[in-house]
């Protein structure tokens, strides 16, 4: 339990301060959310691959299956 101590309490509060500083900044700009989305999907794809490579050839060496 000792990890629940280096949460941070949720704060509306922060939530409104970042939004408001994103918004002074400019706010997001055109193609920014696409760019997250392929950020976030060039991280995620490749290790689920493994993932289930990994499982796969488990189950393959568990039914002898080579």
């Amino acid at each position: 339990m000792r990890w629940r101590k280096r949460l941070k309490k949720y704060n509306e509060g922060d939530e409104k301060k970042l939004q408001a500083d994103i918004e002074r900044e400019g706010g997001l700009e055109k193609g920014d959310m696409t760019a997250m989305i392929i950020a976030a999907l060039k991280t995620l794809v490749p290790v689920c691959l493994l993932v289930l490579v990994g499982l796969s050839l488990i189950v393959m060496l568990i039914f002898r299956a080579f």
